[in-house]
């Protein structure tokens, strides 16, 4: 999904692709990275390992059962 929105929006896949591709793939990721920091703003300081981690423990400890973590997600690029 991540290739088909870059592709659309006229980012290159390969950062050699062409003498400006390294440019352009920069530019867009900035922008990505103050909308991340706009849409986080309140939240942010809050979002990260340590804190996944806490979260994930105190599950463990509520389910009372072997102190075991037993995890299935999805990994989902943007």
């Amino acid at each position: 999904m991540a290739d088909r929105i870059s592709a659309a929006a006229g980012i290159p896949q390969s950062l050699n692709s062409s003498d400006t591709a390294l440019g352009t793939v920069w530019a867009a990721e900035r922008v990505r990275a103050d909308k991340c920091v706009e849409n986080a703003k309140d939240i942010g300081e809050l979002i990260g390992t340590p804190f996944v981690v806490r979260d994930m423990v105190q599950i463990i400890d509520a389910l009372g059962e072997d102190g075991m973590l037993r995890y299935w997600g999805e990994c989902v690029e943007l």
